[in-house]
């Protein structure tokens, strides 16, 4: 019978383990972790200072996986007068309606206001998207 109890007891403490590491787990494309390239807010807009690139982006497109992942790997790359705001695609519903926003992987550029410079979709590099600021 202990021995029964000390299965159950071990068995009970490795799925606790294995949940454990499941909920708190965070992969590379959940961190955004540099100044010119970093999750949107309002105030992140009104305290950049050079172009501002809003990345609307959704955890489940495989595109905007791609560009993320690619801006993630050359992050040193972008201008110092380049700021990048990945902005929620799910929920930042009323920024999409604010500029149109139709589809995940849209990118607006804007000034420190938030007035709509250019808009444009798709790119799968960070050089690509680079290429469009105006």
């Amino acid at each position: 019978m202990k021995q029964n109890n000390l299965l159950i007891l071990a068995g009970l403490i490795i799925v606790a383990v294995v949940l454990a590491g499941c909920t708190t787990q965070t992969t590379q494309s959940d961190i955004v972790a540099s100044e010119n390239y970093q999750s949107y807010t309002p105030e992140a807009v009104a305290s950049v200072d050079g172009n501002i690139v809003l990345f609307f982006h959704a955890s489940w497109c495989p595109s905007c996986r791609g560009l993320n992942s690619d801006i993630e790997k050359n992050i040193e790359n972008i201008p110092s007068d380049v700021t990048i705001l990945k902005v929620d695609y799910d929920k930042e519903t009323a920024l999409k309606q604010k500029y149109g926003v139709t589809t995940q992987h849209t990118l607006i550029q804007v000034d420190n206001q938030g007035n709509l410079i250019k808009k444009w979709s798709g790119g799968s590099s960070l050089e690509k998207l680079i290429s469009e600021v105006q």
